[in-house]
């Protein structure tokens, strides 16, 4: 089997889900539909508890019936969220969409590196988990950059055109191929696992890259759009500023070169950093130019930590795999 095919399909998959044509307006959109700044953060404080919830649940499903099944499921689910999100009214309805958002992204999560992870050699690891980020960050952009336009015609009209390209990515899932280990292998992964929540240094990562993940979200898709209008810069504007952050993170594709110069440590230290005094930054200025630089710094850090992340992830959970295989042997 060629498992090299797992990641071009991946690629166009994660591609297709970064058409998100309503990203640039998301809040306006929402707001124009009756929801609150005060709404949108209640949501989003349930939507994150619950895909910490489900973590543990969506990991026992992929050990139990493999990644290609656990990643069409959840792509299936992210394709049913942008249907509920297009014909949301209410409070209700969009806590809908983002349950349904939640049970896909911690489905997707790990799975989605680990079915790359499995179909490379490992040295080329944090390369492909750059582009793999990078890819997504391109399929924003150019949704960014075609929302402009799109608003111009009906902010509705957006949240319309994001379903097409999120069935496409629900479809290719279906032809992945499985790399998940036989089942014989399963309980040493689950033994594995157990210890890896022993390890305090890789847990206390994840938990602080869950935290900056939620910044960065929280920071470049809701709060953005309030920082612009604070600053006084036209909706028009908003598509092409989200475009241009854009592409400043699709240096992600070639951050394992920086990594390579200066090392994990110092790199994870400076980008939680960066993050940190931009977000501090963005409260006291009505400033569009720091604004938007803040904003900017804010995304182009955790394009830069995402495949350092991945990385990590996935090398501390084969090292431990390994570790029990030398026990056994």
């Amino acid at each position: 089997m060629n498992k090299k095919r797992n990641v071009y399909l991946m690629y166009a998959i994660v591609f297709l889900q970064g058409l998100v044509f309503y990203g640039s307006v998301a809040t306006v959109y929402r707001q124009g539909r009756g929801i609150s700044l005060y709404d949108i953060f209640l949501i989003e404080s349930v939507s994150w508890v619950l895909m910490i919830l489900l973590e543990v649940p969506w990991g026992y499903f992929a050990d139990r019936f493999g990644y290609k099944n656990t990643i069409i499921i959840s792509n299936i689910m992210y394709f049913i969220s942008k249907i509920i999100f297009w014909q949301a009214h209410s409070l209700v309805m969009f806590l809908l969409e983002r349950v349904f958002i939640s049970i896909a992204l911690s489905g997707i999560s790990g799975c989605d590196s680990a079915i790359l992870y499995s179909s490379i050699d490992e040295d080329k690891s944090e390369k492909v988990f750059g582009e793999y980020s990078a890819f997504s960050t391109a399929g924003f952009l150019v949704a960014s950059v075609s929302s402009s336009f799109i608003v111009k015609i009906s902010v509705d009209l957006t949240a319309i055109l994001t379903i097409f390209p999120y069935a496409a990515a629900a479809i290719l899932s279906f032809f992945l191929i499985e790399t998940h280990e036989e089942k014989e292998e399963k309980t040493g992964i689950k033994e594995s696992f157990k210890q890896l929540f022993g390890k305090k240094g890789i847990i206390l990562f994840i938990v602080s890259l869950a935290l900056v993940t939620e910044v960065n979200q929280t920071v470049t898709v809701f709060l953005n759009q309030a920082q612009y209008s604070r600053s006084g810069i036209d909706i028009k504007y908003f598509g092409i500023l989200l475009a241009l952050i854009q592409i400043m993170g699709l240096g992600a594709a070639k951050s394992y070169k920086i990594t390579e110069r200066f090392g994990r440590r110092k790199i994870i230290i400076a980008l939680y950093s960066i993050m940190a005094l931009s977000c501090i930054s963005l409260i006291f200025t009505v400033n569009a130019v720091i604004s938007i630089l803040c904003i900017m710094m804010v995304s182009v850090s955790i394009a830069l930590m995402n495949p350092l992340a991945m990385d990590i992830e996935n090398k501390s959970i084969i090292k431990i795999v390994v570790d029990n295989l030398n026990k056994e042997i």
